[in-house]
């Protein structure tokens, strides 16, 4: 998903976490892994591509098990007090002592992951 600014895609996320959670099909319940960055993508149609929309990706991929990460560049862009506002804390991301740099991610990229008050 594309959003006009930083602050409305995490808003966003957490809404949209919050909703799921409320979903259950025979006893499984969904859960969502999410990537965040900020960048410029390139629009052709109704797609988007560029190496911003892979920075993402590798970002979501390293909260494989529901959790939602960030890059530096999205916290960075965000309004001041919107994390507070809306209940958000932050821990930086560590990669494992023998893990590899995930791939198509610059080196110098921040990734953290983002909590809401109520544990998502």
């Amino acid at each position: 998903a594309v959003f006009p600014n930083a602050d409305r895609a995490v808003e966003a996320v957490f809404v949209a976490r919050g909703a799921l959670s409320e979903v259950e099909v025979e006893g499984y319940r969904p859960r969502m892994r999410v990537g965040l960055h900020t960048g410029l993508p390139r629009r052709i149609g109704a797609d988007w591509l560029g190496v911003d929309v892979n920075i993402a990706a590798r970002i979501m991929a390293l909260g494989g098990d529901g959790k939602v990460m960030a890059s530096s560049a999205t916290l960075s862009a965000l309004q001041p007090g919107t994390l507070e506002t809306l209940g958000i804390t932050t821990k930086p991301w560590r990669r494992g002592f023998f893990a590899p740099q995930p791939s198509g991610v610059p080196e110098d990229l921040g990734i953290w992951r983002l909590r809401s008050a109520t544990g998502s």
